[in-house]
């Protein structure tokens, strides 16, 4: 099951890295660039980094209480 990985820093990096990769796509009227951003998107709007996964790093300080 996906965990949470990252904290509101690194969310918000996303998000910031989505938005320019849409105005490249807009500028450049490249796909990939818009393929780039809904690739950010995903992670922002998810919480969860598959290249975290791999690595093993979690900055997410969000304690599940079961």
């Amino acid at each position: 099951m996906m965990e949470y990985n990252m904290n509101f820093f690194d969310i918000s990096i996303r998000y910031i890295l989505m938005m320019f990769a849409g105005i490249l796509m807009g500028v450049f009227n490249q796909p990939a660039f818009l393929f780039l951003a809904v690739y950010f998107f995903l992670q922002a709007i998810l919480g969860w980094c598959p290249l975290y996964a791999i690595l093993g790093i979690n900055t997410c300080n969000f304690k599940d209480n079961d």
